[in-house]
């Protein structure tokens, strides 16, 4: 379980990065601009990566991390096949490692002792703690490079933060204030709290008529308690297939478990869930999984005042929502505001980092990339057996997001 969320941790390094944005030959150097040759070892690591990532997600939708079986297959909407797909984000993920690095010198950045501090637990615990000495060094000599490496590698996002606060933070010549913040997540997001009574059960089947009636009764017994004064709070505790009962809470064993119990317990009962006008649940850019909800349901929400609450059939369920005032706490907006700013960035930053890439002119080395095609390399940071364990320890909580259409946001779009 430890090694599969470490291993999840690296990737969201690397997703949050790339969405701001064997065979003969040299393969001395990944590639070359502006007549200067770039270092194979950061172009392998993301290769590996993104192998690995897409080995991962397969076995969580077919229950088998065979990659090299389904490489052929179209994966994006333009027809790209899922091998083109990894060797496109490999190449773009080690670009951007390129280009931020090379703003980060050119702007005279450094980290402080806190930001250095911070990298390096993470880089402990995210890394170093997940896997076996021999594990380790199997990773630093298929790659070719150093703990050091590997290290500046995946604190590249720390750098691309403090070039993103340099241009768009408060100074910076492109400033997003706090008034454009705090106006955006006023008036385009909607707070809510929800009982979800979901249409399929535990293992992904259909409910038969008879008990899909009988959730469309509760949901309409659930309205008639509300009309009549009963607190919605409690009827979540009472009701809502997700919230997970002190019974419940008693069987979880991992620190992981607990604390994910009870933080969905505290957005159930405390506080809701934020969305946009799409459907994409806020708090959820911070962990790098991002959901989304049917829009039936959120058109709903957002036609709802403050306070009011109603009943929304979607495909998957029933829903019994209460629109809630999204400013009620000042926390809430705490815990959101960086993420406001990040969103409200990515259009600009995009521009900018365009500007960079087009005046890189780079040309990759084709047998780089043919030696670390996807056909061409086997599983390094974790394979099938350790992706088995996370799958069955995230399954012991069962239950907690059955009510959310849940889409892994690797930011390859």
């Amino acid at each position: 379980m430890r090694k599969y969320l470490k291993i999840l941790s690296l990737g969201l390094i690397a997703a949050l990065t790339l969405g701001i944005f064997a065979g003969c030959g040299n393969d001395s150097y990944a590639l070359t601009a502006n007549g200067e040759e770039y270092p194979v070892g950061p172009y392998a690591f993301y290769a590996y990566w993104y192998r690995d990532l897409w080995a991962t997600n397969l076995y969580l939708y077919t229950g088998s991390a065979d990659i090299n079986s389904k490489l052929d297959l179209t994966a994006t909407e333009d027809g790209q096949t899922l091998e083109q797909m990894i060797v496109s984000q490999t190449e773009d993920q080690y670009i951007a490692y390129i280009l931020l690095n090379k703003e980060f010198e050119r702007l005279g950045l450094e980290f402080s002792e806190e930001i250095q501090s911070d990298i390096d637990y993470v880089f402990e615990e995210t890394f170093i703690n997940s896997y076996t000495d021999e594990e380790l060094q199997n990773i630093y000599d298929t790659l070719g490079l150093t703990q050091d490496d590997i290290k500046d590698i995946l604190s590249v996002n720390y750098k691309r933060q403090m070039i993103v606060d340099y241009y768009f933070g408060e100074g910076g010549a492109q400033e997003i204030t706090e008034d454009e913040i705090k106006d955006t997540f006023t008036n385009d997001y909607a707070r809510f709290k929800y009982i979800a009574l979901s249409k399929y059960d535990d293992d992904g089947n259909s409910l038969s008529t008879a008990e899909i009636l009988e959730k469309y009764d509760l949901a309409n017994s659930l309205m008639d308690q509300l009309n009549n004064g009963a607190d919605f709070v409690q009827l979540i505790r009472d009701n809502s297939e997700a919230y997970i009962t002190d019974e419940q809470m008693a069987e979880l064993t991992s620190d992981t478990e607990i604390e994910s119990a009870e933080s969905l317990n505290k957005t159930l009962t405390e506080d809701g869930l934020i969305i946009g006008t799409d459907g994409t649940i806020l708090q959820d850019y911070a962990s790098g999984i991002t959901s989304t909800l049917d829009s039936t349901l959120v058109n709903a929400v957002f036609n709802l005042e403050n306070n009011q609450y109603t009943m929304v059939e979607t495909d998957i369920g029933y829903w019994i929502v209460q629109r809630c005032d999204i400013n009620e706490d000042e926390d809430l907006y705490n815990n959101c505001r960086d993420i406001i700013f990040n969103i409200l960035v990515t259009e600009p930053y995009n521009e900018l980092f365009g500007n960079w890439k087009t005046d890189f002119n780079y040309v990759m080395n084709d047998s780089v990339v043919e030696k670390y095609n996807p056909r061409n390399i086997s599983a390094l940071f974790f394979n099938e057996e350790d992706i088995a364990a996370g799958v069955d320890s995230l399954e012991n909580l069962e239950g907690l997001t059955d009510d959310i259409e849940s889409d892994t946001n690797s930011d390859t779009e």
